[in-house]
């Protein structure tokens, strides 16, 4: 999932950036006022950006050199890839982009060209995937993950950046996990596991992100299955009460 999402940041980035550093191609038609430049060299008015095979990636307008308006990107076979309206002076954007299928991919606003405020991603079906938020540039609030049908299955806190705040993880009905905290970026502090019927499955503590001190373990009538002590990480002793196969 992450790796799914770091892929769609890269995407969506150089999206924003392409439109802005590409050097003007000629008009292919000349009656049309496109790709025009002033006697001082910077850009004016509507300009149209095609690749070598004359295949168009993108067009938008400009003024005094600087972005502004719709900016709408497009795939090879000339399906919309990525729509930006963009403001501020070319600094700021909303964005959204798209599959080839035309289903929204992400969207989310940029300012001073780094993600701001809410992120939305989607697969391919339309279904809601994640949803992260920004604040001056960083990391901030809470960061979601979604199940198909729609039901939160992860929320990390951030702040500064770094994770600082709860952990939760739900089941696909809604049912709580796991609940647990990190302090700047590390695990610190009481976990809990649950079964789906609300049962405690586990519970015990991390300290800088390891195990520490005493988790207990139950099965699913909430009888003591089992006690493990850990000292910085490593198991030092284990007492097992009730032996239980298949027992996650």
């Amino acid at each position: 999932m992450r790796i799914f999402i770091a892929i769609l940041i890269f995407v969506m980035a150089s999206l924003y950036l392409t439109g802005h550093s590409q050097t003007a191609v000629a008009p292919q038609d000349s009656s049309a006022t496109i790709n025009q430049t002033d006697a001082q060299g910077m850009k004016q008015g509507r300009w149209v950006k095609t690749d070598r095979r004359g295949v168009k990636k993108y067009e938008g307008q400009f003024k005094d050199d600087l972005p502004f308006g719709t900016f709408t990107y497009f795939y090879a076979n000339g399906k919309i890839k990525a729509v930006s309206d963009i403001f501020d002076q070319g600094n700021s954007s909303s964005t959204i982009t798209y599959y080839e299928n035309g289903k929204i991919m992400a969207k989310g606003w940029y300012s001073d060209r780094e993600k701001d405020s809410l992120w939305s991603y989607y697969n391919q079906r339309g279904d809601l995937v994640s949803q992260e938020f920004y604040q001056d540039k960083l990391k901030y609030g809470e960061w979601k993950l979604f199940y198909e049908n729609g039901q939160v299955s992860e929320i990390i806190t951030y702040s500064n950046n770094l994770e600082n705040g709860p952990w939760l993880q739900y089941y696909k009905d809604g049912s709580i996990k796991l609940g647990s905290q990190f302090i700047n970026g590390v695990l610190n502090g009481g976990t809990k596991f649950y079964y789906k019927d609300g049962t405690l499955k586990a519970t015990g503590k991390y300290e800088d992100g390891l195990k520490t001190g005493k988790w207990e373990y139950f099965t699913r009538k909430f009888e003591l299955q089992r006690i493990e002590v850990y000292e910085s990480g490593t198991l030092m002793k284990e007492e097992v009460f009730i032996e239980v196969e298949g027992e996650e």
